[in-house]
């Protein structure tokens, strides 16, 4: 008996079915063999084309010639796997030996047969990036685990800090600077903040930035540098974390100035958005 044939066969009849010549020409060759149990190599063939459709999802179908060396390779495995020294026959876990299979019992070879048929299956088919159950026409983005945005560690300092203050920045006086608003949450505690700025100019000039200066008269008599930071064109709202350079602990003021890039030491101003804390 040709045993690649009669694998053949299994695979076509389980995945494109027979013609008559073919059949025929199964029968008795199924008759002859009594290594395998013939359901088993059928839903083993069955797995591996289910696996293939179930990848291809809408990705490019994999072509014939391919798909038939890959079931080829899983059902030959099969043939292969069982060693001299396993035992023809195991019970199945939970059941007694031969309940549900005839005398024959459960083959835990042609098992691994089906999940090698799988491994096939997936090494040469493409995933379609929304999974197999996403529809066809429809690829959804790879969801990844980022990391906070500003905005949202800001809520969570809101919530979660017990001494956290809000200030608002008051309206402003200088020239260009009238339309901004927000404000300033910092923790103590934390010793970390946001700020919330809407309507501030952006800087054209790259050689300058904005600098934070946090004024707290226990800890300098000089402003305590609170970061820099960029106004892109366009940018709305935005929220900006402080870069506190000293530990501030009694904030009374906080303020913005423009400086070169980089930041100075100490700066000349003017104050263009200032927020006091009220005492």
């Amino acid at each position: 008996m040709n045993r690649d044939r009669l694998l053949d066969l299994m695979t076509a009849r389980a995945t494109e079915g027979l013609d008559s010549d073919e059949l025929r020409e199964l029968d008795p060759m199924l008759a002859a063999q009594d290594e395998f149990i013939e359901e088993e190599l059928e839903l083993a063939a069955a797995a591996a084309d289910l696996a293939i459709q179930r990848r291809a999802g809408g990705a490019e179908a994999l072509p014939s010639d391919l798909r038939a060396k890959v079931m080829a390779q899983s059902a030959e495995f099969v043939s292969r796997a069982k060693p001299a020294a396993t035992p023809d026959v195991v019970p199945f876990p939970g059941k007694d030996a031969g309940e549900g299979r005839g005398d024959k019992g459960f083959n835990p070879m042609t098992w691994l047969g089906w999940a090698v048929a799988a491994a096939l299956a997936l090494a040469f088919v493409p995933w379609p990036i929304g999974g197999p159950d996403q529809p066809t026409g429809t690829p959804t983005e790879v969801v990844e685990d980022l990391p906070p945005t500003a905005a949202e560690e800001r809520q969570f300092l809101l919530d979660q800090a017990s001494d956290v203050i809000t200030v608002a920045w008051a309206p402003p006086t200088v020239e260009g600077y009238e339309g901004v608003t927000g404000d300033v949450v910092w923790s103590n505690a934390e010793q970390r903040g946001f700020m919330r700025l809407s309507g501030l100019p952006a800087i054209a000039d790259s050689d300058d930035q904005y600098q934070l200066w946090i004024v707290d008269p226990e800890v300098d008599k000089h402003p305590v540098d609170g970061g820099v930071f960029d106004m892109p064109a366009g940018a709305g709202e935005a929220i900006i974390p402080i870069d506190s350079k000293l530990a501030v602990d009694s904030p009374a003021v906080f303020a913005i100035t423009r400086e070169k890039k980089g930041g100075v030491v100490v700066s000349a101003g003017p104050l263009l958005v200032i927020a006091a804390v009220e005492a």
